[in-house]
């Protein structure tokens, strides 16, 4: 049953030879884990776990066969020449940490699926399969383990809804239940460069809040698959107003996704900023600047970010106090 033996409702027979985790609801219900016919208890608290779960030692566990030896045929994983059976074991290849351990039956992902992180080797998240479609609810977790981020439900293939959870472990509020991708807690700043290209650039750039930030990732990430257009609809109705900061009607959406760039590149960052500072740690109201305009088609006072270049436009008003509160939004 894979590294734990989540959500099953009832005590299953325990082996005395492996370490077995039974649990409900990783929010209400203690997890308990059998480990050499011993019982150990952790609590989780608010999507907050109090320890690290270790994983089953790798040689505890019978037919793990590393991914180089498996071979697929359509849709079919095979182990010489035959339909697998087993875990299939997925290991990065710079460090040796197991990042996937696969259940799967007659070749197809069949029961749980576990990912850890390539560095660190914590758990990542948990889902479980049934006949190679996602089935059941998928967890995500932090980076070292220790909370939840995500909680998100499947039925055969199809996902229902979600829940996130903010870095407290608490269920953030809100039109969130038809994300299905991970929150990330942090801003990002954009901008729509012309199609040729760097060299054509729009003056304004978009500073994002961690929210609509990671709905834009999936909507770039999404441009290539089937779930673009939903994506769209459920943002524009959830977040009409950072919706309409970024797009607009007149231009078919999937090509300003396409013209946009996120400022990650150190080739955007301004000479003044010291090397080595986070990407992340550039959304800061420090780095905002208010200015008057000499443009006539612009408002009278312009809010400039003087972290990136070139320089951008992140605001504009007629009144400085509204652009002293937008500032003061960061």
């Amino acid at each position: 049953m894979g590294i734990f033996d989540f959500f099953k409702g009832k005590k299953k027979q325990v082996s005395t030879k492996k370490e077995v985790v039974i649990n409900k609801d990783l929010n209400k219900e203690p997890l308990i884990i059998y480990k050499d016919g011993k019982k150990i208890k952790h609590h989780y608290e608010n999507g907050q776990i109090e320890e690290e779960v270790q994983k089953i030692s790798t040689n505890e566990k019978k037919n793990r066969v590393n991914d180089d030896s498996l071979e697929d045929i359509g849709i079919v994983t095979h182990f010489k020449g035959i339909p697998f059976t087993g875990i299939a074991v997925i290991t990065n290849k710079r460090n040796n940490i197991i990042t996937d351990e696969i259940e799967m039956l007659e070749g197809l992902k069949h029961g749980d699926y576990f990912k850890y992180h390539p560095t660190s080797g914590k758990l990542s998240n948990h889902s479980n399969y049934f006949k190679d479609l996602i089935d059941g609810e998928q967890i995500h977790y932090n980076v070292d383990s220790s909370k939840i981020t995500l909680k998100s439900h499947y039925k055969k293939g199809v996902f229902i809804k979600s829940y996130h959870y903010n870095s407290n472990g608490e269920i953030i509020e809100g039109q969130l239940d038809w994300f299905e991708s991970p929150i990330n807690l942090y801003n990002i700043k954009i901008r729509k460069f012309g199609l040729g290209g760097v060299q054509s650039f729009s003056p304004r750039l978009i500073w994002l809040k961690p929210i609509p930030a990671s709905i834009f990732i999936s909507i770039v990430i999404a441009s290539v698959t089937s779930n673009f257009d939903q994506l769209i609809l459920n943002f524009k109705k959830y977040f009409e107003e950072d919706y309409n900061y970024i797009f607009d009607d007149e231009t078919e959406i999937i090509q300003q996704v396409k013209q946009y760039k996120i400022l990650t590149h150190s080739s955007f960052i301004a000479e003044n900023i010291p090397k080595g500072i986070l990407i992340k740690d550039l959304t800061n109201k420090k780095y905002l600047s208010i200015i008057k305009s000499d443009n006539k088609k612009s408002k009278k006072f312009l809010v400039i970010d003087n972290s990136i270049k070139p320089t951008g436009i992140v605001f504009e008003s007629n009144e400085k106090d509204e652009c002293n509160s937008w500032i003061n939004r960061w």
